[in-house]
């Protein structure tokens, strides 16, 4: 290499910086043993359901319990898997992510013995609230960690990032909400439930999106700035 090209890499490695590899699976750790904590006391918190020791013997509130449990540590994972470059979730795998959530509450309406009776949009989501308020509430603090460990790295599929973050925090939410609550009718299970986890990941995605290409934008004026 000429003297022209050794002072050329010199000047263009001179100012970089050592950059710490990034252990994914030690900020997973940290995060699902978070979850772990505000699943235990959100669920002391706003009280386990009467029937939980018979609820554990059937298998469809297992399944659901466990589908919960597989979005909340696979969303997660695949949000910090999205966050460092080069290292790619599947197009599959993300669309399994996101149709697992509207897939159980379709089926809490179609599987018997959980079909229920419409009493009106109105009445059935008076009785939704609650259940609603409860998921989003102890999904608050998982969902903020998990957001400022993903802003820290450099995602390139913001919204990719931004929804299976929501995902993650949302889905323990909703376990806890069927921890918690004792209802069986198929339309408060759907609308109380399960298809709030996508709507409120849906709609933080949407947001956390937009911040963090803002926040890359910035990156990038800093570096072209220094």
């Amino acid at each position: 290499m000429s003297d022209l090209g050794k002072n050329l890499v010199d000047s263009l490695v001179r100012d970089l910086r050592p950059v710490r590899p990034v252990r994914l699976g030690a900020v997973l750790a940290l995060l699902l043993a978070m979850e772990v904590v505000f699943l235990v006391a959100g669920t002391g918190w706003a009280g386990i359901r009467h029937d939980i020791a018979g609820r554990l013997r059937d298998a469809h509130f297992i399944a659901v319990a466990a589908l919960l449990v597989a979005v909340a540590v696979g969303s997660a994972w695949g949000a910090l898997k999205l966050s460092v470059p080069g290292r790619e979730l599947s197009g599959a795998a993300f669309a399994a992510l996101l149709v697992l959530p509207p897939i159980a509450a379709t089926a809490a309406v179609l599987l018997l013995p959980l079909g229920g009776r419409w009493a009106g949009f109105g009445s059935t989501m008076a009785d939704c609230w609650r259940c609603i308020a409860l998921t989003g509430g102890v999904a608050v603090v998982p969902w903020l960690f998990l957001v400022v460990a993903v802003s820290r790295l450099a995602p390139l599929r913001t919204t990719r990032v931004g929804l299976l973050s929501g995902l993650s925090a949302f889905a323990l939410g909703g376990l806890v909400t069927e921890l918690h609550c004792a209802a069986r009718d198929g339309y408060h299970l759907a609308l109380g439930h399960y298809l709030p986890v996508l709507a409120m990941a849906l709609v933080t995605g949407v947001v956390i999106a937009r911040v963090l290409k803002a926040r890359a934008l910035e990156r990038a004026r800093q570096g072209v700035d220094q």
